[in-house]
């Protein structure tokens, strides 16, 4: 058995610390919403400014912070959308895991 695999098995402080903290799980299924979020903010950001045609200074940072706006957005409502119809786990079911 590799004493890697096994949680909580190690008596490190330093390496394993993030192992022991919940806050540091990756939550696989939420991966591709989180990179799909992304690309949506990176394709409506990019598709604001052609359509603006503006590309001063101000305009490309207001457009950023919009971006991102839209983005973190768009991403609560497709997580919510997706717990709504069954696809991911809901926030209640996944603290009852632990």
């Amino acid at each position: 058995m590799i004493w890697l695999t096994v949680w909580g098995a190690s008596t490190c402080d330093d390496v394993c610390r993030g192992f022991a903290n919940p806050e540091h799980d990756h939550d696989p299924p939420l991966l591709p919403l989180k990179a799909g979020a992304i690309i949506f903010t990176l394709l409506w950001t990019a598709w604001m400014m052609w359509w603006g045609g503006s590309f001063s200074s101000a305009s490309v940072v207001i457009l950023a912070l919009c971006g991102a706006a839209v983005g973190y957005l768009w991403y609560r409502a497709m997580r919510w959308q997706f717990e709504r119809m069954g696809m991911l786990p809901r926030k209640d079911d996944s603290s009852r895991a632990s």
